[in-house]
């Protein structure tokens, strides 16, 4: 169970071709993926992109220290990777909107979860999102 995270792959496999070829349509699929991330997320309302059958509850389960099923935060980090690629190699400006509202999702769920720590996951996506603005 790992709705969404070939999306990821997909997306920075799209962003690595749009910087190695001419081909307008690598380009073209960066931007349509974006932007149907973006929709998926202002639609969801609170910065979260996930294509979970339970939403979040996985994701929160983790935090808790509850089973979960499936790898949910793989998922998010190939999602969050292809949007890192999408701005920094394919020059999507949207991307990194969308990438830093899904990091701000994650840093206020697991703001109180000792299992989790906010300060070095969320500080080093931040971090490579600052750099690479």
């Amino acid at each position: 169970r790992c709705h969404g995270h070939t999306l990821g792959h997909y997306l920075s496999a799209c962003a690595m071709m749009t910087a190695a070829t001419a081909d307008p349509q690598f380009p073209e699929r960066v931007a349509y993926i974006v932007t149907e991330l973006g929709a998926c997320q202002q639609a969801r309302g609170d910065g979260l992109i996930c294509a979970f059958p339970d939403g979040a509850a996985q994701l929160n389960n983790a935090l808790e220290g509850k089973p979960i099923v499936g790898v949910p935060w793989y998922t998010l980090h190939k999602i969050m990777a292809g949007l890192r690629d999408a701005h920094t190699i394919a020059n999507n400006s949207q991307a990194l909107v969308v990438l830093t509202r899904l990091a701000d999702w994650i840093e206020a769920e697991a703001a109180c979860s000792a299992l989790f720590s906010t300060t070095t996951y969320s500080w080093r996506w931040k971090r490579s999102i600052r750099e690479n603005a």
